[in-house]
């Protein structure tokens, strides 16, 4: 296991985020044998193996989880539309249509695609902090800064290990459930000495809607949110 620790500043520049944080700052020692990396937020759950999301990153070097959203929408004050326009203003592409957004939830890639990888990230996370010091539109988080650093690495750098996948991954990531979920859940573990998948699975599901439709999911918030400000008022009034 290789285990980083940063400093609250090395994961909070702009474009940067935890998760990219603790792979730039956190790279492997050259002499360590190749491996796949797999860093997630700790708001994701897992519910079954991920062997076969390893043999993915192995044989294709990146998976990247695609996110459908609109090209003007904002996402962390940043749209795809913006991203694009960024991109330009950094490398002088016109056709710059296929640049994406890929989720920052989870980074997946082979420590054989870094040697390209931290070189194009470098590059536009010193351009970036530019656009930062002008307070400019610029790139906010981790996973802005990953698909450019995508983007390049597919055009520039003629790498075609990163692909778009319709992943059905064994992980969710449920933000929604940092308040309570994850709470609930951690305080039904406490005092258990161990627990069966099975058993791990079930409990997530019945406490955070794992393996439910989002709809479902989002009926249960608004009821638990719904609840928690009745709960409030009642002890106002008392």
């Amino acid at each position: 296991m290789y285990l980083c620790i940063l400093p609250y500043s090395a994961c909070h520049e702009p474009g940067c985020g935890d998760g990219l944080g603790i792979l730039y700052k956190c790279r492997k020692p050259k002499e360590e044998e190749p491996g796949n990396l797999l860093i997630l937020d700790s708001d994701c759950v897992l519910t079954a193996s991920l062997a076969e999301l390893y043999q993915d990153i192995e044989q294709k070097g990146v998976v990247a989880m695609p996110v459908g959203y609109a090209d003007d929408h904002n996402i962390n004050g940043c749209s795809i539309e913006q991203m694009r326009a960024i991109y330009q203003k950094f490398f002088g592409k016109t056709d710059v249509s296929k640049l994406n957004y890929w989720g920052g939830e989870i980074i997946a890639l082979s420590t054989k695609v870094l040697p390209e990888l931290f070189p194009a990230f470098e590059e536009i996370w010193q351009k970036n902090r530019i656009l930062y010091e002008k307070k400019a539109v610029k790139l906010n988080e981790e996973a802005h800064t990953l698909s450019l650093c995508y983007y390049r690495m597919w055009t520039d750098l003629k790498c075609d290990t990163v692909e778009k996948a319709d992943l059905s991954l064994p992980i969710w990531h449920l933000p929604a459930e940092k308040k309570w979920g994850f709470q609930t859940m951690f305080s039904k573990l406490r005092g258990k000495t161990s627990l069966d998948a099975k058993e791990a699975k079930k409990m997530a599901g019945r406490i955070m809607g794992v393996g439910a439709s989002r709809t479902y999911r989002k009926l249960r918030w608004y009821y638990r949110y719904g609840m928690k400000k009745l709960q409030r008022m009642g002890k106002k009034h008392e």
